[in-house]
């Protein structure tokens, strides 16, 4: 009987991202692999409640611990002492692959990550580690027999940063939570509005990583100002706790904007509000992605599937992910983004703005059974 282990240390309770590829992964195979087969899953404790009854895989509980301690010590603990015969890594943590076979998920490439990112200050010590980290990653990435890539563009970066065949690599997209495609036609517009006290709003997020490139919003938000362009930016994922967010408000009074006017702040939207994260994706004029560097790109996979017309920078996988349905902007420069925005606002509440219905279809690509399908093949 074969013995399936796999690294689901990745789930964390609020499910996003990475904690919800690993999750989802673990379900699909589950489902899909055959009787004969055992799967034991590596899960922090507290996380095995997030798995549904039905779930066949026996729970081997590791304590949260530094990702080299992890990925070096406690899976090749695991894979001997449960007598693994293959391995799942949910994503391409430091560490060690081993003898047996092994199947390794790459979400993004952390080198540019951190070129994205280049604001952020960064210690010897911390660059010391980062190095130990990815070289670590990288042995993992190059013996493992098979690597799941969540988008073309990942794809093609495995074999260019860390020169893994490309015969050796797979795709295996994040999947689009199908609860978008059946509660956003359910939404109520006018209530989202009076929620927030405007006619309409422009969406976009800003949780603290600089590659969001948030910095540009107060320049944006005043450039659609001078242009006599009334509608405020609606700034989701906000965390007033963090430095940056002192920042961004004092950015935004230094160009004498009004909150409420001409932007908006909503906090994180975690699991327990994923119907006003539905209610603002359906409800925006429009959504703004100004990320400089994605892997994948959910929250415009998400925008999309919910009907939205979107501006995108199209860096890393932006501009795979959004098609020909995005309007391209220029990552850099605010007044050519509000000059995007502004020439393209006027028709986007028309019913023929754009084809929403095959933008919807579009992001259907993207589900969880075609990545269990990958694996589950292997």
């Amino acid at each position: 009987m074969p013995r399936l282990l796999i690294d689901a240390t990745p789930i964390t309770r609020n499910n996003k991202g990475v904690s919800r590829y690993a999750h989802s992964l673990c379900v699909q195979l589950s489902h899909r692999l055959d009787d004969t087969w055992q799967i034991g899953v590596l899960i922090h404790p507290g996380h095995e409640s997030m798995f549904p009854t039905t779930f066949k895989g026996e729970f081997l509980l590791v304590r949260p611990c530094a990702e080299v301690v992890k990925g070096v010590y406690w899976t090749s603990y695991w894979m001997w002492k449960w007598r693994a015969d293959l391995l799942l890594r949910t994503n391409d943590c430091a560490g060690f692959v081993g003898l047996k076979p092994a199947i390794v998920v790459c979400h993004d490439i952390h080198e540019m990550i951190v070129q994205a990112q280049a604001d952020m200050p960064r210690s010897w010590i911390g660059r010391g580690v980062d190095f130990i980290k990815n070289s670590l990653r990288k042995e993992v990435l190059r013996r493992s027999d098979l690597v799941i890539c969540n988008s073309h563009f990942i794809q093609e970066e495995v074999s260019r940063f860390y020169g893994v065949p490309r015969e050796r690599t797979a795709l295996g997209y994040c999947g689009v939570d199908t609860r978008f495609y059946a509660m956003s036609p359910l939404v109520n517009k006018k209530a989202v509005y009076e929620k927030y006290g405007v006619e309409r709003f422009i969406l976009t997020f800003a949780t603290g990583d600089t590659r969001e490139n948030f910095g540009l919003l107060p320049e944006i938000a005043w450039q659609l100002k001078q242009k006599g362009v009334e509608i405020p930016i609606l700034i989701a994922g906000f965390d007033p706790q963090k430095p940056y967010a002192q920042k961004l408000k004092a950015s935004f009074m230094r160009y004498d904007l009004e909150e409420g006017r001409h932007y908006l702040f909503e906090t994180f939207l975690d699991e327990s509000r994923f119907s006003e994260l539905v209610a603002l994706y359906t409800a925006a004029a429009c959504y703004l992605e100004l990320s400089l560097h994605e892997g994948f790109g959910m929250q415009l996979a998400e925008a999309m599937a919910c009907g939205a017309q979107c501006f995108s920078t199209g860096c890393g996988a932006l501009a795979e992910i959004g098609g020909s349905f995005v309007y391209d902007i220029d990552p850099y420069i605010p007044q050519k983004i509000a000059d995007v925005i502004e020439q393209n606002l006027s028709v986007l509440n028309t019913e023929k703005a754009f084809d929403r219905e095959g933008q919807i279809a579009f992001t259907q690509r993207y589900t969880w059974d075609q990545v269990g399908s990958v694996v589950s093949h292997f």
